[in-house]
């Protein structure tokens, strides 16, 4: 039986993997939609929307690349009228040790809703980044059958 470590796992944004990440998650939610009617003894509900948030933990390193720039600058660049709004696409990947695998992965399109820059004594600095998605959520299965 193969066991998933955080060790393969890996954070892509617009396509390109962003490095040094210690670590990551996505919370995927779907609402319910109450239906129940005058007279019914019980609540009922029917499945509604689905959503999902994540986060990532990011290590700063001063040699990062400019595709790792888009996403630490994606909360501070000031937002304009010409500016192209759309979401970005983001990838969490559960084995990025198997080249080419297409199981085992969470693909949407998202903002980055929040950053925090850490700094303490001792301690590599690090970002921690949440996200939001916006769309469709297409998500390879890491368990497979």
């Amino acid at each position: 039986m193969a066991v998933l470590t955080g060790f393969e796992g890996a954070l892509y944004y617009e396509g390109t993997q962003v490095a040094h990440v210690r670590n990551w998650s996505v919370t995927v939610t779907r609402d319910v939609l109450e239906t129940t009617g005058l007279g019914d003894g019980d609540r009922t509900y029917v499945q509604g929307l689905r959503g999902a948030t994540g986060t990532a933990t990011i290590l700063y390193d001063d040699a990062v690349s400019e595709s790792e720039y888009d996403l630490w600058n994606e909360i501070f660049r000031r937002i304009n009228c010409n500016e192209d709004k759309t979401a970005k696409k983001m990838r969490f990947k559960f084995d990025n040790c198997i080249a080419g695998a297409t199981d085992g992965k969470i693909d949407f399109s998202g903002y980055v809703t929040s950053f925090t820059h850490s700094v303490s004594v001792g301690e590599v600095q690090t970002a921690t980044i949440s996200f939001t998605s916006t769309g469709e959520i297409n998500d390879g299965n890491p368990y497979p059958n």
